[in-house]
């Protein structure tokens, strides 16, 4: 072992304690990071010696919270947005309508209720008069699962189009939907 001055040994055991301290703060905050929001309330108590990292888990559960209660009262009014302002469906010729079910029955749109751009196709499949399916991603983990085999993300909106000769196509952004529909489908 080797032999060490008064002043070198405390420089040793305080760069120890030092280095234990920093892989202390380190594990808190790699915890922090990690934990549940049932687990916020108890971990405050950890952090009780390291305040800035105290002060940033604080502001992410504010900042979570805050967008949950956005999303909470802003869900139920884009929802009665859309129904009241829905167009009218296009009218055709019964033999007409019955081909556009037909080919809509290879479609199908992956989406979120409450997503703005989903929102945005739905409206143009109700004023094309379409009855494409409706796969709600966020709901149903089948779906979400799909989605994410299928088309390689869980973006929404994504309309997965079942073509005749067996191939699928995966098409995402609300833009590109809506002109694709009016394209296969606008009168």
């Amino acid at each position: 072992m080797p032999q060490y001055t008064y002043s070198e040994r405390s420089q040793v055991t305080n760069a120890f304690d030092y280095c234990r301290m920093r892989a202390r703060l380190f594990k808190a905050y790699l915890l922090a990071r990690n934990l549940a929001v049932y687990n916020d309330v108890l971990f405050l108590r950890t952090l009780t010696h390291a305040p800035g990292l105290a002060m940033e888990f604080i502001m992410r559960v504010l900042i979570r919270y805050f967008f949950r209660g956005v999303r909470l009262v802003l869900a139920p009014v884009m929802l009665i947005s859309e129904k009241l302002s829905t167009p009218n469906a296009v009218e055709r010729a019964p033999a007409d309508q019955a081909r556009v079910d037909q080919a809509c029955q290879n479609l199908a749109l992956y989406q979120f209720r409450t997503c703005p751009f989903c929102i945005k196709v739905r409206k143009e499949i109700a004023r094309l008069g379409l009855t494409i399916e409706l796969r709600d991603v966020q709901h149903d983990p089948a779906h979400k699962q799909d989605l994410l085999e299928g088309g390689g993300k869980t973006k929404v909106p994504c309309l997965k189009i079942h073509h005749e000769d067996g191939r699928e196509e995966w098409l995402y952004e609300s833009d590109d939907i809506n002109a694709w529909l009016h394209q296969q489908f606008g009168a």
